[in-house]
């Protein structure tokens, strides 16, 4: 079994902004706006992406829960 150098790393960031503004038109119109602005940073790592009832399963040396004839990881 190995636990090899496999190594994921996912950052993402996104940045946002909308402006605005108020103010008075003739005839008795009005307007309104605003301002927003957002942040959002994402960062995952993932190593070596072994899974728990694989390596119990390899580690018995049956193999006998799939329907091959291997023995996975």
């Amino acid at each position: 079994m190995e636990g090899g150098p496999r190594v994921d790393v996912i950052e993402h960031n996104s940045f946002h902004i909308a402006l605005g503004r108020e103010d008075e038109l003739p005839d008795t119109w009005t307007y309104g706006a605003s301002i927003q602005l957002g942040s959002n940073t994402r960062y995952n790592v993932y190593q070596n992406n072994l899974y728990g009832p694989r390596i119990t399963t390899a580690l018995s040396a049956s193999g006998k829960k799939y329907e091959c004839d291997c023995i996975p990881h």
